[in-house]
C-alpha cells in the first residue's frame, strides 16, 4: 500500500503539501487530471503541473521525485 509511504514522508517533508484521492470514490477528478493507474503520482510545483509519474510504490522512489521537485 501507498499510503503508509505517503504518510511518512508527508511527515518528513512538512514543506509539502500530500493530497490522496480515492479514485472510486471521484471518477471525475480522475478522469481530469489523466489518472488511469494506481498509483499515479501529479506534481504541482508553484501551482502548475510538473510531472505526473504511474510507478511502483515504494519509500525511495517517492522519494526521489520529492528531491527533484522540492523547494
Amino acid at each position: 500500500m501507498i499510503a503508509p509511504v505517503i504518510d511518512k514522508c508527508s511527515v518528513e517533508y512538512p514543506s509539502i503539501h500530500f493530497i490522496t484521492v480515492d479514485v472510486d470514490n471521484s471518477p471525475k477528478l480522475s478522469k481530469e487530471h489523466g489518472i488511469r493507474a494506481m498509483p499515479t503520482f501529479v506534481i504541482y510545483k508553484d501551482g502548475q503541473k510538473v510531472d505526473d509519474v504511474v510507478q511502483g510504490a515504494s519509500k525511495e522512489k517517492v522519494e526521489a521525485y520529492i528531491q527533484k521537485y522540492a523547494p
